[in-house]
């Protein structure tokens, strides 16, 4: 006859037995998701896609919530009771991502959903006009001082230090770079398929031309690469000690500002936006609401919408 463990062998067995249970974790959950008892539910297809990503960030950190529990706790009944509620929650995880995107037969139902997920692609991207405040100052200021010593050469001032030149070209390339950035991220974002006639009656209320989402994207993309592209050329010059010819870009130091273009850009576009998802909310059954960052934009131009 085989001897029997010792009862210290014992909590080692139990330990050495909850080790398997992370790679049994995911099985386990799916079995359940797929009992017929818990059938997957509806959803639509920018649930699903944000259920997915929950289950997949869940998993990626799993390993290491795993180790940090452990390694803070050496109880076997801990550490079944953790895995108890991993898998508790994985399950949870499991089954809402198991739910099947309803194909609506409302073509503008589908519409609205692209629309939704469009719309959160762009949330995701960084608008902020305080980007070129930095250098809106120092081309102010360097344009004053100029103008300073072209009145009155003997000031202590003049001539200006090439360092001058040299600290405004810098503060205009750091502007350049996010405005780059966002053009090129704009770049890869498709707007959705739509034609002016979409719009319903509302939209002429507002007073713009009205144009395609998709137009407005690429506007939007447009102010932001070419001022991008402007910036860079004037940083060249302040390199070689010399001021750009601002009217060029119809820009006048201490007066304009270098954002005002891409962030009228911003605005027309969400003012389209809009009302494009207003179209469709008259067309489909509980639409969603319009994003509230969205609105405050399009309010800047069209508030009585």
């Amino acid at each position: 006859m085989g001897s029997r463990p010792r009862r210290g062998d014992i909590g080692w067995m139990r330990i050495r037995l909850i080790v398997p249970a992370l790679s049994a974790l995911v099985l386990l959950a799916g079995a359940a998701v797929a009992s017929p008892a818990a059938a997957p539910a509806t959803c639509t297809a920018a649930q699903k896609a944000q259920r997915q990503a929950a289950l997949a960030a869940f998993q990626k950190r799993f390993p290491a919530a795993r180790k940090t529990f452990f390694a803070h706790h050496k109880s076997a009944k801990l550490r079944k009771a953790f895995l108890k509620r991993q898998q508790a929650r994985l399950k949870v995880l499991f089954q809402a991502a198991s739910c099947t995107a309803s194909v609506s037969t409302n073509p503008d139902a589908a519409r609205m959903d692209q629309l939704e997920k469009y719309a959160g692609q762009m949330k995701a991207l960084t608008f902020d006009p305080d980007t070129s405040a930095a250098a809106d100052d120092a081309i102010s200021t360097l344009a004053q001082d100029e103008e300073d010593c072209a009145d009155d050469p003997t000031l202590d001032t003049c001539p200006l230090d090439n360092s001058e030149y040299t600290d405004t070209g810098k503060a205009v390339d750091a502007a350049a770079t996010p405005l780059a950035q966002l053009a090129s991220k704009l770049g890869s974002i498709t707007p959705p398929a739509m034609a002016v006639g979409d719009y319903d009656d509302s939209a002429g209320d507002c007073g713009v031309d009205l144009q395609t989402v998709a137009g407005a994207h690429k506007a939007l993309r447009g102010a932001n690469g070419t001022w991008a592209d402007t910036l860079t050329a004037w940083g060249k010059e302040y390199a070689k000690g010399n001021s750009p010819d601002y009217s060029t870009a119809g820009y006048e130091p201490g007066l304009d500002t270098i954002n005002a273009a891409p962030h009228q850009a911003l605005v027309d576009w969400a003012v389209m936006l809009r009302f494009y998802w207003a179209a469709l909310s008259g067309k489909v059954a509980s639409p969603p609401d319009v994003p509230g960052w969205i609105g405050d934009l399009a309010d800047e131009e069209c508030s009585s919408n």
